[in-house]
């Protein structure tokens, strides 16, 4: 039987924290274009790539390792995510390049978080 491949630790983690520091601080990170976004479409998106960010780093972080362990290793997980959130919304403010901070994307932030380690959680249990 073939050995499947082995993808190093925290390369998901890395790969999903790449892509929210583009969105996030670049000051143009999509090409302008004439599609009409929904009221609110900002807070999804920052509700999505947090969730992705938080699942990653609970999977990333708890895989292969002590069952026991798993619902500590989410908190801190969470605990990180937030720190990150916050962290990208300091930068937008003191960066001045066309970006500001705005504490509701740190509340969609927060709750794609939560989602993303509830469900990060949920993925280890049944893989177990």
């Amino acid at each position: 039987m073939k050995r499947p491949c082995h993808i190093p630790r925290y390369t998901f983690t890395v790969i999903v924290t790449a892509v929210i520091l583009y969105l996030t601080l670049f000051p143009r990170p999509l090409p302008a274009n004439a599609m009409r976004w929904f009221a609110g479409a900002d807070k999804a998106v920052h509700a999505l790539m947090f969730l992705a960010w938080a699942f990653a780093a609970v999977v990333d972080t708890c895989r292969g390792r002590k069952k026991e362990l798993h619902t500590k290793r989410a908190l801190v997980c969470f605990a990180a995510t937030m720190a990150f959130g916050g962290s990208i919304e300091i930068a937008q403010t003191l960066m001045q390049m066309g970006r500001s901070g705005d504490w509701w994307d740190l509340v969609a932030d927060a709750i794609g978080a939560i989602v993303g380690t509830i469900i990060g959680r949920i993925v280890l249990v049944r893989k177990q």
